[in-house]
C-alpha cells in the first residue's frame, strides 16, 4: 500500500542546493529488518553512504507496508542531519513518497535551519505548510519563527508571532526576546522595544547584556530618560553588571535634561561598582550645574575631580569660567582663569571666545577688541565664533565702520564665514540693525569679487530708479544663490526684511517676487515685515494682496500676521477692521494673543469706549490669558483720562492683587487722573506707594503735575516743581517746558494775585506732594508754592526768558513746543507774543501746520479781529495747508456770534 502524498515542496528549496541528486534505488532483500536497528553514526566520509542506506531501508519498509517504521527511520535521519543540505535531501525523499514527519521533527527541523543561518529557507518551509498548525510542538516552531523573521528584518511578523505565543499560553524564549529587542532598537522602534521589554520582564525573563545597552541608548536618544533609568534599575536588580559606557550615557542625558543631581548620584553609585567617572563625565556635571546656576555644586564637582586624580583640563576650566560669567559673578570667573594659568594650562581659543562674549555682553567692546588682537600675538588663531559676537556688538553700538573692518579682518584670517556664521549673525542681529547686517553680507559678496551695488540699501530710490536696478538685483540673486557658503534663503530674507524696515516698498516687493521666481521660499517673518511696512504706509489693500500671495505659497497667516494687522488698524482708530480680523482668527481656530488684546483695548480706550474695553479685558481672562502690566496700564490710563478715577483705582488694586508690579506709566496715569479730579490727597497716597515700590518719579509725572497746577492757576507751584526737578537731577524736556510756558501765558491775564492754595486741605495736600517728591532740592521747602507775579508783563517776561534759556542750552525747539506756547499766548490774548513766537518758528526753519493756524485764528477771534482771522484762513489755503474741522468750527462760531450768518 502506497501512502498518499500530503505535501508539495516548492522547487526553490532544491535550487538552493544544486548538489542534491538521487541515486538509483538499490535492490532490497525480501526479509524484513528489525525496526529498532540503529542508524550508523554519521561522519564526513560516511554521511552520503549512510543516508543512502537509510533511504534504501525506508524504501524496503514502505514496500513491505511498514509505513510507520519507514517514517521512524526518516525521523531519526532528519534529527541527526548535520547541515541544511542533508535535511532538505531527507525532506524531499520523504515527501516524494508521501511520508510525514512527527511534530517534534517538524519543530527540530525549523529550529536547526534557523540555527544554520538559513532563515529564508525556514520561512519558505513554514509558508508552504510543512508545519502542521495544530501540532503539539507549535510553540517551539513559533519560537524559531520569531528568530527567523527578526533575521529577515520582518519585525512586524515576528511581533505577531509573539502575540500568537501569548495567546496560546506561552511566551518567547530568552533568545527570541533578545533578537527581537535588538531588531526593534536598530530600526529606532525604541518605544515598541520598551513595551516588549516590559512583557519580557513580566514573564520573569531578563535580556542579555547587549540588549540592555541597545535599549538604554535608544531610550536616551529618543528623550525617554525615565524609561532608560527604569531599564537600568531592572538591569542592576537582575544581577547584570553595568559598564562605564552605560553610566556615561545616562549621566550625559541627565545633565542634558537638567537633572544634574541625579546624574551626580549615578557617578557615586558607579564608584561602588568599581567603576570611576572619567574627565568628560565630570565636565558634563560641571556644565550641568553651571547651566542651572548652581555654582557651589559645580565647584564641588571640580574639587572632587581633582581629588580622584582626574586632572581638570582646559575644557573643565572653560566651563567654570562660562558658568561664573553667566551668573554675573565676574570676579570668580577671573579667579578661575588665573587658577587655570597658574596650573600651567594655556588659554585656548574657547577660553578667549568666552571672554570676548562676556566683554560684548557687558558692552565692553573695546576690551573684547583688545583681547582679539592679543590672541594673534599669543599665536591663538581666532575662529569665527570670536568674531561674530563682536560684529553683533559693534552693530548694536552703531559702530558700522569698525564692524566692516572687523569683517574684512575675519575674511583675511579665516577666509569666508561658513553658513552657520551667517545664521548666527542673522539670529543675533540687533533689532532695527538688519540693514547694516545686509550691508555686511553684501560686503562679503564683494570680497568674492562680485560687483554689488549697495545704493539700493543706502539711498531712497524712486520707482524709476527701482526699475533700473532690476539688472543689479538679478546679478545679486544669482551671486547669492550660487555661493554655497551663504545660507541663501536666510540671506535673501534678511535683505528683503531690511528693505521693509526702511520703508522701501517698491524694492521690497521686487525682492519678494524675485525670491518666488527663483523658488527661494520667503519666510513667514519676511511676509510679515512687508505686510507691516504696507500697513504703516496706509496701503492695507496691498497688504491683503501680499497675504493672498502668502497663501498661494502655502504659508497661512500666523498670529504675528494677525497681530500686525490688528495693531496697525487699532493705531488708526479703525476698530471695525480690527474686530473683523479678530473674527477671522476665531474662524480659523486661532486664539488671540495678549499683544492683540492689548492693541484693541488700547484703541477702545482712546476712543472713550471704556465699557467695550473692559468687556474685551474680561473676554481675554475667559480665554485663559492672564493680563499683563501693559494692558492694566492702558485701562488705568483710559479710565483716568476720562475722569473715572474710581474705576482706574479698582483696576490698579486688581493688578497689585494679581502680583503684577505696576510700572511708572501705570502710576503716572493714575496720579494724573486723581490730580485732574482735584483728589490730591489720594494722589499722594499712590505717589507714596510708588516710592515704596522703588519707582522714582520721572519727567512725565513732573510734567503732568506742572500742567495741572497751571490749569488751576497755581503757576508759582508749577515753577517750583520745575526747580524741584532740577534739584532731583531730573532733566526737564521740551514737553515739560512747553507745559510750563504755555501755562504761564494762559495765566498772564490773572496776574496781580498771590498764588496760594485755596484752603487748608489743598495746602496740606500740596505740601505732601512736595515732601514726597523732594529728595535733593535747590529751593527751601517753605517757599514752595508761594511765588506770585505783580503783572501779566512779568509773567510773559518769565515765559520768554525761559524760551531763550532753553535755546541757549542748545535744545532744539520743535513744532509741538511752539504750538503749545502759541496756544497759551492766544488764550491769554497776548497776540503780540504769539506772532513773535511765529517769527522765531520761521527762523528755526519750522513751517506752521494746521494746529499753529488754528491757535492764531482762535486768538484773533478772542480779541475781536475777525478780519485777521479770515486772512490767516486764506493764507492757510494759499500755502497748501488745508484747514481742519477745528479751524472751521472757530470761524463759524465767530461769524455766528457777530451775526454774519451768510459768511458762517
Amino acid at each position: 500500500m502506497k501512502p498518499k502524498s500530503s505535501l508539495i515542496l516548492p522547487c526553490c528549496l532544491f535550487s538552493r542546493f544544486p548538489s542534491l541528486h538521487f541515486r538509483p534505488h538499490r535492490s532490497i532483500a525480501t526479509c524484513p529488518l528489525p525496526l529498532d536497528t540503529a542508524l550508523p553514526p554519521s561522519s564526513p566520509t560516511t554521511t552520503y553512504d549512510h543516508r543512502a542506506l537509510c533511504f534504501s531501508l525506508a524504501d524496503n519498509l514502505i514496500y513491505r507496508g511498514l509505513i510507520s517504521a519507514a517514517s521512524g527511520v526518516l525521523d531519526r535521519l532528519m534529527n541527526n542531519s548535520s547541515s541544511a543540505q542533508d535535511a532538505v535531501y531527507t525532506l524531499h525523499f520523504a515527501t516524494s513518497r508521501g511520508l510525514n514527519f512527527s511534530s517534534d521533527t517538524h519543530a527540530s527541523l525549523i529550529r536547526k535551519i534557523v540555527q544554520w543561518g538559513h532563515p529564508q529557507l525556514a520561512e519558505e518551509l513554514y509558508d508552504c505548510g510543512f508545519v502542521r498548525k495544530g501540532s503539539a510542538s507549535v510553540l517551539s516552531v513559533l519560537q524559531s519563527m520569531i528568530i527567523c523573521y527578526c533575521r529577515l528584518g520582518k519585525l512586524d511578523k515576528a511581533r505577531n508571532f509573539v502575540d500568537e505565543l501569548f495567546g496560546l499560553g506561552g511566551y518567547p524564549c530568552r533568545t527570541a526576546y533578545n533578537v527581537l529587542l535588538r531588531g526593534l532598537c536598530v530600526e529606532d522602534r525604541v518605544l515598541e522595544a520598551f513595551g516588549l521589554f516590559n512583557r519580557m520582564v513580566g514573564t520573569g525573563i531578563f535580556p542579555s547584556f547587549w540588549c540592555y545597552n541597545y535599549l538604554i541608548d535608544g531610550l536616551c536618544y529618543n528623550g525617554n530618560l525615565d524609561g532608560a533609568l527604569y531599564v537600568f534599575d531592572v538591569m542592576i536588580e537582575s544581577g547584570t553588571r553595568p559598564t562605564s559606557h552605560l553610566y556615561k550615557s545616562l549621566v550625559f542625558n541627565l545633565c542634558k535634561r537638567q537633572r544634574v543631581a541625579h546624574a551626580e548620584s549615578l557617578c557615586v553609585e558607579m564608584e561602588f561598582h568599581g567603576l570611576f567617572p572619567d574627565k568628560t563625565m565630570f565636565t558634563s556635571l560641571i556644565y550641568g550645574y553651571c547651566k542651572e546656576g548652581k555654582m557651589e555644586n559645580a565647584i564641588g564637582v571640580f574639587k572632587r575631580m581633582a581629588e580622584k586624580g582626574c586632572e581638570p583640563d582646559a575644557y573643565a576650566y572653560n566651563t567654570l569660567i562660562y558658568g561664573f560669567f553667566a551668573e554675573g559673578t565676574v570676579d570668580l570667573g577671573w579667579e578661575v582663569y588665573k587658577m587655570m594659568v597658574e596650573n600651567g594650562l594655556r588659554p585656548n581659543v574657547i577660553t578667549c571666545s568666552i571672554l570676548i562674549r562676556k566683554y560684548c555682553k557687558d558692552r565692553k567692546v573695546d576690551c573684547a577688541l583688545t583681547l582679539l588682537n592679543n590672541m594673534t600675538n599669543d599665536n591663538i588663531a581666532p575662529t569665527v565664533h570670536c568674531y561674530t559676537p563682536l560684529l553683533s556688538a559693534l552693530l548694536k553700538e552703531n559702530r558700522l565702520e569698525e564692524a566692516h573692518d572687523l569683517l574684512n579682518k575675519m575674511f583675511e584670517n579665516n577666509g569666508t564665514p561658513d553658513r552657520l556664521t551667517y545664521l548666527y549673525l542673522i539670529r543675533k542681529c540687533p533689532r532695527r540693525q538688519d540693514i547694516h547686517l545686509a550691508l555686511l553680507i553684501l560686503q562679503s559678496l564683494a570680497w568674492h569679487g562680485c560687483i554689488v551695488d549697495t545704493s539700493m540699501f543706502i539711498g531712497s530710490p524712486t520707482s524709476a530708479q527701482v526699475k533700473s536696478l532690476e539688472k543689479d538685483i538679478e546679478l545679486l540673486f544669482s551671486e547669492i544663490l550660487g555661493n554655497h557658503n551663504f545660507p541663501a534663503r536666510e540671506v535673501l530674507n534678511i535683505l528683503t526684511s531690511a528693505l521693509c524696515r526702511q520703508g522701501k516698498i517698491d524694492l521690497s516687493l521686487l525682492f519678494l517676487n524675485k525670491m518666488i521666481s527663483y523658488r527661494c521660499k520667503p519666510f513667514g517673518s519676511t511676509y510679515n515685515s512687508l505686510i507691516k511696512c504696507l500697513c504703516q504706509c496706509g496701503c492695507f489693500e496691498d497688504a491683503q494682496s501680499v497675504i493672498g500671495l502668502m497663501r498661494d505659497q502655502g504659508i497661512l497667516p500666523d498670529l504675528s500676521t494677525y497681530s500686525i494687522l490688528v495693531n496697525e488698524h487699532s493705531k488708526l482708530g479703525d476698530i471695525f477692521s480690527a474686530f473683523k480680523i479678530l473674527d477671522e482668527m476665531r474662524e480659523r481656530g486661532l486664539k488671540p494673543t495678549i499683544a492683540i488684546y492689548n492693541s484693541i483695548i488700547g484703541a477702545l480706550c482712546k476712543k472713550k469706549r471704556l465699557a467695550e474695553a473692559e468687556y474685551m479685558f474680561r473676554k481675554m481672562q475667559e480665554d485663559g490669558l492672564p493680563p499683563d502690566e501693559f494692558i492694566y496700564a492702558k485701562l488705568i490710563n483710559g479710565y483716568s483720562k476720562y475722569g473715572r478715577v474710581s474705576d482706574a483705582c479698582q483696576f490698579f488694586d486688581e493688578m497689585k492683587a494679581c502680583g503684577i508690579q505696576p510700572s511708572s506709566y501705570a502710576y503716572t496715569a493714575l496720579i494724573n487722573g486723581l490730580v485732574r479730579k482735584n483728589m490730591t490727597e489720594k494722589a499722594c497716597f499712590y505717589l507714596r506707594r510708588m516710592q515704596e515700590d522703588g519707582i522714582m518719579p520721572n519727567a512725565v509725572l513732573y510734567t503732568i503735575l506742572i500742567d495741572q497746577f497751571c490749569r488751576i492757576g497755581e503757576v508759582g507751584v508749577a515753577i517750583s516743581l520745575v526747580n524741584l526737578m532740577v534739584g532731583n537731577h531730573i532733566e526737564p524736556d521740551l514737553v515739560t517746558y512747553g507745559s510750563l510756558i504755555s501755562g504761564l501765558c494762559r495765566n498772564a491775564s490773572h496776574a496781580g494775585r498771590k498764588y496760594q492754595f485755596a484752603d487748608k486741605r489743598s495746602r496740606k495736600a500740596s505740601n505732601m506732594i512736595f515732601h514726597l517728591l523732594r529728595q535733593i532740592t535747590l529751593i527751601p521747602f517753605e517757599s514752595a508754592g508761594r511765588i506770585s507775579f505783580k503783572s501779566s508783563d512779568e509773567i510773559i517776561h518769565v515765559a520768554m526768558k525761559l524760551i531763550n534759556d532753553i535755546k541757549d542750552r542748545g535744545i532744539v525747539l520743535d513744532l509741538h513746543f511752539y504750538n503749545t506756547v502759541i496756544y497759551g499766548c492766544c488764550k491769554a490774548r497776548r497776540m503780540h507774543e504769539a506772532y513773535k513766537l511765529l517769527g522765531m518758528m520761521h527762523k528755526d526753519g519750522l513751517v506752521p501746520n494746521q494746529v499753529t493756524y488754528a491757535n492764531l485764528i482762535d486768538g484773533n477771534v478772542r480779541i475781536g479781529k475777525t478780519g485777521s482771522a479770515v486772512q490767516l484762513f486764506n493764507k492757510m489755503n494759499m500755502e497748501g495747508c488745508p484747514p481742519d474741522n477745528i479751524t472751521y468750527d472757530i470761524l463759524i462760531k465767530d461769524f455766528c456770534e457777530a451775526e454774519r450768518i451768510p459768511e458762517a
